[in-house]
């Protein structure tokens, strides 16, 4: 995108969803979106299962991503149900996320999209406001309004590889259409924080998990671990302050920064 306004290595809807559907055709299935890459780098990559007796017909897939390092956020969707899907997702978000000036409208950089939401917060964006507020951490809110309307209306998620490079990150999300509702909870770690914090929503008020996930994430932690938010956590059904899912910024070692633990994310899972 140099040279332009448009957004550096930000996913073309229709190449994609063209590469994915021909592979669901002849019999493959998305099981999961691994990302690879750097700090200046992202390599988005995708896993399929052979079916050994695919239907005829594949199930209808559905893509989007979130473009909230723009102004105006988007969503944007491609794919065959991707006019549905907008319409049900701009609903949810100006009736749960008080997102009332969102609207479905493309401009001349949404050609490679076939419905994009214009006018969307899915995170807290740059806050400039803020001298503490993290940059780009998702909205609960937001993040739920649109899982909740694709899941009512029978779309299923797939998987959820990450476009990206050079600052920029673009969430991205692939849905199935399957017969049956279904019901998304979202995990939101923040690692890159004093103290830790894990973040939960869609699981409502469920005293039962909240205190095996306290329990179970104060084990694995060196600092104690407690359930509570905050004010920067309020969106959110549950927080747990105090935890260390990664091997955080290690200043002055030779370890890698910012590496996954597998137990405690285990534990979530």
């Amino acid at each position: 995108a140099a040279f332009s306004m448009a957004k550096p290595y930000f996913p073309k809807g229709n190449v994609v969803m063209s590469i994915l559907e021909e592979t669901y055709t002849l019999g493959w299935r998305l099981v999961a979106a691994p990302n690879f890459g750097g700090n200046d780098v992202d390599w988005p990559c995708f896993i399929f299962r052979k079916l050994t007796n695919p239907p005829v017909s594949p199930p209808q897939l559905v893509m989007g991503a979130i473009k909230d390092q723009n102004m105006p956020g988007k969503v944007c969707f491609a794919g065959a149900g991707a006019a549905e899907a907008a319409a049900r997702v701009l609903q949810a978000l100006q009736q749960k996320a008080h997102q009332r000036s969102a609207k479905v409208e493309k401009d001349s950089y949404d050609d490679d999209w076939d419905a994009v939401i214009r006018g969307t917060e899915m995170t807290t964006g740059a806050s400039l406001g803020s001298a503490f507020g993290l940059q780009y951490f998702p909205r609960n809110d937001s993040m739920m309004a649109m899982l909740g309307a694709m899941n009512e209306a029978g779309w299923n998620m797939a998987g959820c590889p990450n476009f990206g490079g050079f600052g920029a990150s673009w969430p991205t999300f692939l849905w199935e259409k399957r017969d049956e509702p279904a019901r998304s909870a979202f995990v939101a770690i923040k690692d890159q924080n004093v103290p830790g914090k894990v973040c939960v929503g869609g699981v409502g008020n469920d005293p039962g998990l909240s205190e095996a996930l306290q329990r179970g994430l104060d084990a694995l932690a060196t600092t104690q671990v407690v359930a509570a938010k905050d004010s920067w956590d309020k969106g959110f059904d549950m927080a747990f302050r105090g935890t260390a899912m990664t091997t955080g910024s290690t200043p002055f070692s030779m370890q890698n920064a910012w590496f996954p633990f597998g137990f405690p994310l285990e534990l979530v899972v």
